[in-house]
């Protein structure tokens, strides 16, 4: 017989890794995200909430505390899911994710993310330096530096910039990206 952790059994909250899940805590508090972890042994609860373009906000990494939960609710037929992969893109800065150790990785990434701007007609430029230092600049005022992921876009105008992480964001649920 396992043990269940804030009701689930440990296959199904790695089945639940990615989809939306709240958090129902003390003193009526509710946070919502997608279900990053949760750790076996303090039994807090980790969930990763995305920036939509109606904020300024970026990736966080909002961690529950075991004796603040009330109850944990894990949406497994969600669409809205975010693979672990692109979880872990999302919480790591340009070193810590291996692309000064993986120039092959770095290429890849900035190539596709290239072939989707192009296939939907938005200009891109690189701005060719080495693996891990070429920057894709969108619109002549959008860059994208290495990982080429959502956190690493940024514009000067905070309603393009979030119009672009949107964009690249739906592409990664779409798994094109």
């Amino acid at each position: 017989m396992s043990t269940k952790i804030h009701g689930y059994h440990l296959k199904e909250i790695y089945r639940g890794l990615g989809a939306p899940c709240r958090i129902e805590a003390l003193k009526g508090k509710v946070y919502e995200g997608h279900l990053h972890a949760i750790d076996p042994q303090t039994h807090t609860v980790l969930l990763i909430q995305l920036p939509n373009s109606n904020s300024d906000s970026q990736v966080e990494l909002i961690a529950v505390r075991r004796d603040a939960i009330t109850k944990v609710t894990i949406d497994f037929d969600s669409k809205d899911r975010i693979s672990t992969e692109a979880m872990d893109r999302f919480m790591c800065s340009p070193p810590q994710l291996g692309m000064i150790d993986n120039p092959e990785l770095a290429q890849e990434r900035r190539a596709k993310l290239v072939q989707l701007f192009e296939s939907h007609r938005i200009p891109v430029d690189i701005n060719q330096g080495d693996d891990i230092t070429t920057i894709i600049r969108i619109m002549g005022v959008v860059t994208i530096q290495p990982p080429y992921d959502v956190a690493s876009i940024d514009a000067p105008s905070a309603v393009v910039r979030d119009r672009v992480r949107d964009m690249v964001h739906g592409w990664v649920q779409q798994g094109l990206f």
